[in-house]
């Protein structure tokens, strides 16, 4: 499965021109980072009971291709981020390329839903709202809830990152941070012979929840 990323900062970037307490050298600075912005993809591979899902071309291999250009809408997706479930054992982990020996245990979403029903592309979806996520990609805030379509004739439990448990495969998501809205779409629902995927899970050398983890990184961040 693909997922293609989008994101809109029109209104964090308003926020940062009025902001008298930035100089006109950050925000020319963070301006000009945000114009660098295009859509990236994600990809969700499943072999029966267990599913990877992590970017197209992760942060290391983006560089190591001498692409050093930063794309925020590819921060803010979680591109340094690979996400493992097991609907067998319940187990819903993370993994970040900056911190290898870490393995976090992703907090359940607890999704409600609204009623609503829409048709996109040729799968009638149902609309599921979370309300309380905590920092997922990246130490980024949620700001609103989260809004995710799913399609229950596709009855795959598994999601787009942390955001799974949905009684279907969600098509479209829109999460909402402070510095800005990314829109998930799927565009290639392809589903191939078990013997052509490998889902190889995770493995760290030490076990953390992800409040845990968020505190950690913030530890980390205020050091230096």
């Amino acid at each position: 499965m693909i997922y293609k990323i989008k994101s809109n900062s029109e209104n964090y970037l308003n926020n940062i021109k009025n902001d008298t307490s930035l100089s006109q050298h950050i925000k020319k600075g963070i301006i000009k980072d945000f114009s660098l912005n295009k859509p990236v993809n994600f990809i969700l591979y499943i072999d029966k009971n267990e599913s990877i899902y992590k970017a197209e071309i992760d942060t290391q291999t983006r560089l190591k291709l001498g692409d050093n250009a930063m794309n925020v809408t590819s921060i803010m997706a979680g591109d340094s981020y690979v996400y493992y479930t097991n609907l067998l054992t319940g187990q819903l982990l993370f993994q970040s390329s900056y911190f290898p020996d870490l393995l976090i245990n992703s907090d359940t979403i607890n999704w409600e839903f609204t009623g609503e029903v829409k048709k996109i592309g040729k799968y009638m979806c149902h609309e599921a709202i979370a309300y309380s996520v905590s920092d997922q990609f990246s130490g980024l805030k949620v700001i609103r809830p989260v809004v995710a379509w799913y399609a229950p004739d596709i009855p795959l439990k598994f999601g787009i990152g942390g955001f799974s448990g949905l009684s279907g495969l969600i098509i479209e998501m829109l999460v909402h941070y402070e510095t800005g809205t990314l829109s998930y779409s799927a565009i290639d629902i392809a589903i191939k012979s078990n013997d052509e995927i490998v889902i190889e899970k995770p493995t760290g050398k030490k076990m953390f929840t992800q409040q845990e983890y968020i505190n950690y990184v913030k530890k980390i961040r205020g050091s230096h």
